[in-house]
């Protein structure tokens, strides 16, 4: 259930509520609110990279890379260990390219 694409809805989420919260505190007080809010904002955010559990996206990759490498040695079968090997290929690729930013 913990995919990328999940801790890209949150990324989303937060981005969402971080614009809300500049508007709101503009309207209420000033912009030098706003500007404090978008301090703290970047801030926090990267205190919390450095800090959170969750894994990242290079960790979900060497998980990946792993665990297809376990599967490729782990075959008998050579079509099989050819599949495993392309998709490795592709994930790598994609690692490479960074495609998933």
């Amino acid at each position: 259930m913990l995919t990328p694409t999940w801790l890209g809805g949150l990324g989303l989420i937060k981005t969402i509520l971080v614009i809300g919260l500049i508007i709101w505190a503009y309207f209420l007080h000033n912009w030098i609110w706003s500007a404090g809010i978008i301090a703290f904002a970047f801030l926090g955010t990267t205190i919390v990279d450095i800090i959170s559990p969750l894994p990242s996206y290079r960790q979900c990759f060497q998980i990946i890379k792993k665990s297809l490498k376990n599967d490729i040695h782990s075959r008998m079968d050579n079509l099989k260990k050819v599949e495993l090997l392309k998709l490795l290929t592709e994930v790598e690729q994609i690692e490479k390219e960074n495609l998933w930013k």
